[in-house]
């Protein structure tokens, strides 16, 4: 696969032809091409609100990931730690973390939560942002590869109705 079309989404690559006759099939005439051109961009553009929204929910899963890490390091290190977590909107309860805590308890989500010794959560929590990052690693990229689809697609649809109008003046 060439570096310009790769992609992990599996993004069809837009049609581009220098001279826009030449998309035209037999059979098929130029406004019907073109109605099925900008069905296309518009596929596009909800791919692209997807990834948008997919983008979205990963960076949010790794600023909790993070945020687990943080507590989860700053459990192996402290001796005793106080805490003030939201009960609801404006009542907070104050909790008291005693020394010698060897054992965390994650929520992995669904109702789940398991207890993990520090080190094994430390290992699982960096898993998890590793996996995370390279997620959103992807998902940035084939948003800029999506981008460059839907510039492509009104390049062509520009160009065809460009084509149109000028077939109409002869």
């Amino acid at each position: 696969m060439a570096a310009e079309t790769l992609n992990y989404s599996n993004i069809p690559v837009a049609p581009f032809a220098e001279n826009v006759a030449t998309l035209v099939k037999e059979g098929e005439t130029a406004e019907t091409l073109l109605e099925n051109l900008k069905t296309l961009l518009g596929k596009y553009r909800m791919m692209e609100v997807s990834l948008k929204n997919k983008l979205e929910r990963f960076t949010g899963l790794q600023t909790e990931l993070n945020s687990s890490y943080s507590a989860v390091e700053q459990l192996s290190k402290s001796s005793e730690l106080g805490y003030d977590f939201e009960l609801g909107d404006t009542l907070y309860a104050k909790a008291k973390i005693l020394a010698g805590a060897r054992t965390v308890g994650l929520w992995l989500g669904a109702g789940i939560m398991v207890e993990y010794s520090l080190a094994e959560a430390k290992e699982f929590l960096n898993t998890k942002r590793d996996e995370r990052k390279e997620e959103i690693r992807k998902t940035i990229h084939d948003l800029d590869y999506i981008r460059k689809q839907i510039t492509t697609m009104e390049v062509v649809i520009a160009r065809l109705f460009n084509h149109i109008v000028d077939r109409q003046k002869q």
